[in-house]
């Protein structure tokens, strides 16, 4: 599909028809986003190469299921990977960033080259790991505080945790529309978050519907992904490859579609959702001059 076929919505539209413009904005820019889409998830799931884990449990017979805890428990394995872990998922961020940026420029009209997504993404990408990092910390110590009260109460602990899970969906909801608004509308990270608190507003079990929808297809596609990498190693006679390189390399392919799927889906909804705050801006000011 030609980029410039797109065109971004002009009036709020039911749940239908901002998945509608997702998928076509996905597939207007797949073009744009597949290559830096892939180089995250590759630059993500890079540490599989280092590690044996799947290879372990492949090769697990029942009885050792009792010990599956200790499985790959090496200390000296994780201080290698967990490395690698962070400093790949970091780099997948702000690649995947710049695929935001690409996917919100072809969406206004006006697509950009690799080199100027990158920049836009790096100019946001303090900001960004700021928002993250609050995000992180406050899950951490809140876990901690469930956890504390579990100690004292199975009760207060049970309850703890529900509104935990419920905080970090929530606020990871929050999170994801931030750090596109950051970079589609050249914001800092707390004044993108700022913004989504303000147009979400209203709207936000509507939101939790069109991401949950979107992070299903993603889900599909994932397990596609797997299933044609899984047929492909078998009609190659690669059954006895390492468990550990099918899966990155399963993860690499996968994250070159479901990326993208994520975004679009995520950008289609911050613009639903913009046009129905100005709605109702509209709404209140005539409201108050009467």
């Amino acid at each position: 599909m030609d980029p410039a076929a797109y065109r971004r919505a002009e009036s709020p539209q039911p749940i239908g028809g901002v998945l509608d413009h997702a998928f076509r904005l996905f597939k207007a820019s797949f073009l744009q986003a597949v290559g830096l889409a892939f180089v995250g998830s590759l630059a993500m799931s890079a540490w599989r190469l280092f590690d044996d884990s799947m290879a372990v449990l492949a090769s697990a017979t029942l009885g050792d299921i009792g010990d599956i805890g200790d499985i790959g428990a090496n200390p000296a394995d994780f201080l290698l990977i967990l490395p690698l872990m962070l400093g790949g998922a970091a780099l997948s961020v702000y690649l995947h960033m710049g695929v935001t940026a690409r996917m919100a420029a072809v969406s206004f009209g006006r697509p950009i080259g690799v080199g100027e997504a990158l920049r836009r993404a790096l100019v946001r990408l303090p900001g960004v790991a700021l928002c993250l990092l609050i995000y992180f910390v406050f899950m951490v110590v809140s876990l901690a505080l469930v956890f504390g009260f579990a100690a004292f109460s199975p009760v207060l602990g049970v309850l703890g945790g529900l509104v935990w899970v419920s905080a970090a969906l929530a606020l990871g909801l929050y999170l994801s529309l931030g750090v596109c608004l950051a970079v589609s509308a050249n914001l800092g990270g707390i004044a993108a978050l700022r913004r989504c608190f303000r147009i979400v507003q209203g709207n936000f079990w509507r939101s939790v519907v069109v991401v949950t929808v979107a992070y299903f297809l993603v889900m599909v596609a994932a397990m596609l992904a797997g299933a044609i990498a899984l047929a492909i190693g078998g009609f190659a006679g690669l059954a006895n490859i390492d468990p550990d390189v099918l899966v990155f390399a399963v993860e690499a392919s996968g994250g070159a579609l479901t990326g993208p799927i994520l975004i679009a889906a995520l950008l289609a909804l911050l613009r639903d959702l913009e046009l129905r705050r100005e709605g109702a801006d509209l709404a209140e000011r005539i409201k108050a001059t009467r």
